[in-house]
């Protein structure tokens, strides 16, 4: 008789096969989500992106839809647990496809809402499937590998690494300013990976850095090394917070939130200024006065906004008289919360701010419980998005590597905190039980 013992000892197990592919989505999914590699090779032969391009640059994310659904579909319970964690994101969720009903172009925020609930697909598969330990490896080997491959790019293609009009260096990605903003992102991952638990990941770390440095550096984008640099800075703010206890550590945290409402402010309102004193162009590139216009639009509709994206649209005649004003098409406010303003008005960014606030609290709760566990990341990565959408717009934006790391840092700390507070429940209702 055939002895199969051994076959049967060594043949993979679907769950080792699932994990796998979980894996194998989420460095795909990444990679799609950096901005590298793809849309190099699909610029037209005059080097600009035009619309059918970027229509099959999107037939790219399709595949990790698809998957991410598929594996999610094995977990309806995760699913479901991610949600009712989380409600008050779930109802931002919402909100793009309710605003709809009073959207200036309806089949516009219809589609743009649709493409951002399949988004959260991998979002949730990310934040259920995956600890903060293990998301920081994903992100730290795919992101940092894209940045090393932008550095070799260099040298073995020069001609591609550097932007025809200006020279900054690019890489792999299209443009200067992603390749800017995933160099921060690495940088923020190489500082959590320095908290890690094992030496040989503290080591990484500092790999990590050390390229992502380089990459902020090389890639002249202002915006991306200010946030490496605030992002170190926060890690240690961090770090000393979760260190203090009781009555001090709420202090500490009160005065990290009124730190943000101040730099918002001095964002909106007195950077001309700050900036004409230090001899810098006192529009923040034309931001300024793009944000001046945007106020006027924004009181025409503050309560639920125009329509979730579509504001920004070629039906919308107010888009066009604000290019016309300013001198440039800018392709968004560059402001994430004059954006969501736009789209779902103040009771779209009074819903965000309940679910960035709930986020940090947790997180930080988290991170000082186990700041080894890779903690710190969901923390430092929440405030370094909160500040770049100052001058950016990456917020409830479909298919966004900010927003996808953004939701995915909030939906991890939702789900895990709940789990930490299941042992005091259990305690409570014994007690109770017991009286």
């Amino acid at each position: 008789m055939e002895n199969t013992s051994y076959k049967t000892a060594t043949a993979p197990s679907p769950q080792r096969g699932v994990r796998k592919l979980e894996w194998f989505t989420i460095v795909l999914g990444l990679l799609v989500h950096s901005g590298a590699i793809f849309p190099l090779l699909m610029q037209g032969a005059d080097g600009v992106l035009d619309d059918p391009e970027r229509a099959k640059l999107r037939l790219l994310y399709l595949p990790v839809y698809g998957l991410s659904f598929a594996l999610l579909a094995m977990q309806p319970r995760a699913v479901i647990k991610a949600g009712l964690r989380n409600l008050p994101m779930l109802l931002l969720l919402v909100l793009p496809l309710i605003s709809i009903l009073w959207s200036i172009s309806p089949s516009l925020s219809l589609r743009r809402a649709v493409a951002l609930l399949l988004s959260m697909g991998f979002v949730f598969l990310f934040a259920t499937r995956f600890t903060p330990r293990q998301q920081i490896i994903a992100i730290g080997w795919v992101l940092g590998g894209t940045v090393v491959l932008s550095l070799i790019t260099v040298v073995a293609w020069p001609s591609l690494a550097f932007m025809p009009d200006d020279g900054a260096m690019r890489g792999v990605f299209y443009n200067k300013n992603v390749f800017g903003w995933i160099s921060a992102v690495v940088v923020i991952a190489g500082i959590a990976w320095r908290q890690d638990g094992y030496l040989r990941m503290r080591q990484l770390g500092m790999v990590m850095l050390l390229f992502g440095w380089v990459g902020c550096l090389l890639s002249s984008s202002v915006t991306s090394l200010f946030m490496a640099l605030a992002a170190v800075g926060m890690s240690q703010i961090v770090l000393m917070l979760i260190r203090r206890k009781g009555f001090s550590r709420l202090v500490l945290q009160l005065g990290i939130v009124l730190s943000l409402v101040l730099l918002g402010l001095v964002f909106s309102n007195g950077m001309a200024p700050v900036l004409e004193a230090l001899g810098r162009d006192t529009t923040l590139t034309g931001r300024i006065p793009l944000w001046s216009l945007i106020d006027l639009e924004i009181a025409k509709h503050p309560i639920f906004g125009h329509g979730y994206g579509a504001f920004w649209s070629p039906g919308n005649l107010a888009m066009w008289d604000i290019w016309e004003t300013i001198g440039w098409q800018a392709p968004h406010a560059h402001n994430g919360y004059r954006d969501l303003l736009l789209g779902i008005g103040i009771v779209g960014i009074c819903v965000f701010a309940v679910v960035a606030l709930r986020a940090l609290a947790q997180s930080l709760t988290l991170c000082a419980k186990a700041p080894q566990d890779g903690w710190l990341w969901p923390v430092v990565l929440i405030l370094s998005v909160l500040i770049m959408n100052l001058t950016e717009t990456t917020l409830l934006v479909q298919n966004d590597i900010a927003w996808t790391l953004f939701s995915t840092a909030v939906l991890t700390a939702s789900y895990r905190y709940a789990e930490t507070r299941k042992p005091l429940a259990r305690f409570l209702r014994i007690a109770h039980a017991a009286t």
